[in-house]
């Protein structure tokens, strides 16, 4: 006669971070426990109250009827690197950002995890950690030591959470275990420690050295609009109006493994129309004479295919050529090591010094947001000292005392204090060529009451800024209606912004106040 049978009973368990049913079944008489996996992640503390609600399901089943309905076995997710590969031949992006993509994940992601066996779902966020741990310390695949720098850390992280974002759909994983996990610092040793960039010197030293080379020219252009790699070898004569003076940046040349040339640029505000500077202009007439040599020289073995920087035979120059032509140039001529991406922070650096703000300087050089023109506007050390110069003197040292007690008084501890005891004057801009239409439309002692100095230091002004003004007789000669002559504002390369304190009124008729107390200002 059979034995009754035993009541089921079980518990809940955690396996792989995951909830599981421990059922205790019996075969044969004999114990033999039965896992049942409920899916919910051991992570979400709610979740163990469901597992619970799930044994009690089993065990009332099994209690009331004397069998048990299990769930079928879960169809077991992909590989991991089966489903890397799937995810990158299925991505649809801008061909060359599908290739630096499939780099990271075939040269990289793949031969990482593929000794490992990880299924998608069993990726843990300590395994993402091991990973740039890994790659920080030796992950460098160009055969040199070392590993990799944040930057091209924080690009690995962005395709594996891309990655993990359509696992979250496809395979119905619950969490992305690459967003938890930051980013090491990496290696930087092979990066450069500062950024490199020219003053309006070092760029015409550069030009001075590049004459007679085949890049003169694209460098001359690069400085002027800061125009990227990709921007100069695409510039077409079709987007150059030498009638209407205008440049349209709309076409790019690119290359990762392959070639491409492409009307998509790199951002919506990469693409823009320039007024085309009277220097450019003639530089881009010298161009289309040298072409028309090239074309008569090589005949019908001319390739006519309409960029302004070409070979000989016609043929567009590739990117990689520029850039070693380019190194070239800068060791032939015992140069600083630079790239040619560092003209456009050079031309973003030179705006800066010549007085633009930032706003301005951003529309020039297509940049998205305003953070990006910071990072590439820089300061030279002549700029550094001149505002070394203008900061010296701002606060005071000494010690303030009480006249009546001959005690010290308590110190000054508040914004609100110190403003009292000593207001902040206001500050004057002087831009050269502004200076210059006010001090010819009206008398120089007007134009300097406005701005709050007296008339011999806007005098002083004017010779620092290498702004003309007005002869003796001129104002008396204009009002009686005799012709006068205006001396046109020559050229200048040195400073062209100045920035003074706005004196009181006491110090207005003071004549003895001189121009060193103007400093030159960057940011207007």
């Amino acid at each position: 006669m059979a034995g009754k049978p035993k009541k089921l009973t079980g518990s809940v368990q955690v396996k792989n971070d995951t909830y599981y049913i421990a059922l205790n079944t019996y075969v044969d008489g004999k114990r033999k426990p039965t896992w049942v996996p409920t899916g919910l992640s051991s992570f979400i503390q709610s979740n163990e109250v469901r597992a619970e609600d799930i044994l009690d399901g089993y065990i009332n089943e099994y209690n009331a009827t004397g069998k048990l309905t299990l769930p079928e076995a879960p169809k077991s997710k992909p590989l991991l690197c089966t489903f890397m590969q799937n995810w990158i031949d299925n991505l649809e992006r801008e061909e060359t950002t599908w290739e630096s993509y499939e780099t990271y994940v075939r040269a990289h992601i793949i031969p990482y995890f593929e000794p490992l066996g990880l299924r998608v779902d069993e990726v843990k966020p300590k395994h993402i950690k091991e990973y740039y741990d890994f790659k920080a310390k030796s992950g460098r695949m160009d055969g040199k030591d070392g590993g990799l720098s944040r930057d091209s850390l924080k690009k690995h992280g962005s395709v594996l959470r891309m990655a993990f974002d359509e696992a979250m759909i496809l395979e119905d994983l619950e969490r992305n275990p690459v967003t938890p996990v930051p980013v090491p610092k990496g290696d930087n040793s092979h990066s450069k420690t500062e950024q490199v960039f020219l003053s309006a010197k070092g760029a015409n030293q550069l030009l001075a050295a590049a004459e007679g080379n085949a890049l003169k020219a694209m460098i001359f252009i690069a400085l002027y609009y800061g125009l990227r790699r990709s921007e100069l070898i695409g510039l077409k004569w079709s987007a150059i109006d030498l009638v209407n003076d205008t440049l349209e940046i709309r076409y790019a040349v690119v290359r990762v493994r392959t070639e491409i040339e492409k009307e998509r640029l790199k951002n919506k505000k990469s693409k823009a129309t320039f007024a085309l500077l009277d220097d450019v202009k003639e530089v881009l007439q010298q161009i289309q004479k040298e072409t028309e040599e090239y074309r008569r020289a090589f005949g019908k073995d001319f390739v006519e295919s309409g960029f302004v920087f070409i070979q000989p035979n016609g043929e567009r120059y590739r990117p990689d050529d520029v850039s070693r032509k380019f190194k070239a140039l800068l060791k032939r001529q015992n140069l600083p090591d630079m790239r040619l991406h560092d003209l456009r922070h050079s031309c973003a650096s030179v705006l800066y010094e010549k007085g633009w703000d930032m706003k301005s300087i951003q529309e020039w050089m297509r940049h998205s947001c305003a953070n990006m023109t910071s990072y590439y506007t820089h300061l030279t050390e002549a700029h550094l000292k001149i505002i070394a110069a203008d900061y010296n003197g701002t606060f005071t040292y000494s010690t303030i005392k009480n006249t009546a007690e001959g005690q010290l008084t308590k110190p000054i501890d508040t914004v609100q204090q110190a403003v009292e005891v000593q207001p902040e004057p206001d500050y004057n801009v002087y831009r050269r060529d502004t200076l210059y239409q006010e001090v010819w439309e009206r008398p120089v002692s007007k134009v300097a009451k406005d701005y709050g100095i007296s008339g011999r230091m806007m005098k002083k002004l004017c010779v620092k800024l290498h702004v003309p003004v007005p002869p003796n007789g001129y104002w008396s000669s204009y009002r009686a209606g005799m012709p006068v002559e205006k001396t046109p504002l020559p050229p200048y390369e040195g400073l062209t912004v100045l920035r003074g304190r706005r004196m009181q009124k006491s110090q207005v008729s003071n004549a003895a106040v001189g121009v060193e107390n103007v400093r030159r200002w960057g940011s207007v």
